[in-house]
């Protein structure tokens, strides 16, 4: 009988794919978001600063969109996360295939009690058209999120990345 070499199983397209989609969502897209949050800060920061004596209209209005310690724990949780996925991306440690669906659930469940709880509309005084849009926008950002989740659960519990993350495949049963 002729033996056929061991080989390690590739990373299938859907795990590349869930690891890409779930490190756009939770990871680019906040770190994007902050860095476009402290553009409009250093822009708003330079033009309070003019030396023709005018001020400018949207004095004691925030445009950010986030408050401090927000920002903040969003950037941490993006860099862990893109820690994470970088390991997923890998293959290693094996325990990865579990951590990966997890640690989206979590990320997830935090951004819904951001913006559901915390953020939510307990008082109505000095909201405007712009709270409505970003309400708007964090419900629409939860339900990408949900998809994003079930697609990363139900691919990393398929056959192929089973076997990727285990390294071999199991032997077949004929």
């Amino acid at each position: 009988m002729q033996s056929v070499p061991e080989s390690k199983p590739g990373r299938p397209l859907g795990v590349s794919l869930a690891i890409i989609s779930s490190t756009l969502l939770f990871s680019l897209l906040p770190l994007t978001q902050i860095i476009i949050i402290a553009l409009i800060r250093r822009r708003i920061y330079d033009n309070l600063i003019s030396t023709d004596g005018m001020q400018p209209a949207y004095l004691g209005i925030d445009y950010t969109g986030l408050p401090d310690w927000r920002t903040g724990m969003q950037i941490i949780i993006a860099l862990i996360f893109l820690l994470l996925a970088a390991f997923a991306w890998r293959g290693r440690p094996a325990a990865m295939r579990w951590l990966l669906p997890v640690s989206v659930a979590g990320i997830l469940v935090i951004n819904a009690v951001l913006a559901f709880v915390v953020s939510g509309p307990a008082d109505q005084s000095g909201a405007s058209s712009a709270d409505a849009f970003f309400a708007a926008l964090d419900s629409g950002r939860i339900v990408i999120g949900v998809l994003t989740f079930l697609y990363v659960y139900w691919y990393m519990n398929r056959a192929p990345a089973r076997a990727f993350y285990r390294g071999y495949f199991l032997p077949s049963s004929d």
